[in-house]
């Protein structure tokens, strides 16, 4: 039986997020890897540089699509401690 409350549904939505994330996460950090050989900073960065930029890029729009959900959550949990 699914619950279709107001509370359960922005749970839900907040869960499909957070795999979503990691989904992408371990994507990016898998093609980190790759470039970078497998163990640590290589000189295929030097050689790559545009690949570097655009996984970086990609790292960072990753974090900013979490940055509002978390102000969220921390703005209903501070209002729900006053």
């Amino acid at each position: 039986m699914q619950s279709t409350s107001d509370r359960d549904v922005v749970y839900n939505n907040l869960e499909s997020k957070i795999a979503s994330w990691t989904i992408q996460r371990d994507a990016l950090a898998c093609a980190e890897q790759n470039h970078a050989g497998g163990s640590g900073v290589s000189a295929d960065w030097r050689y790559n540089e545009q690949q570097a930029k655009q996984l970086i890029s990609a790292s960072e729009t990753l974090l900013n699509q979490g940055e509002v959900p978390a102000r969220r959550i921390r703005e209903v949990a501070g209002a729900r401690s006053v």
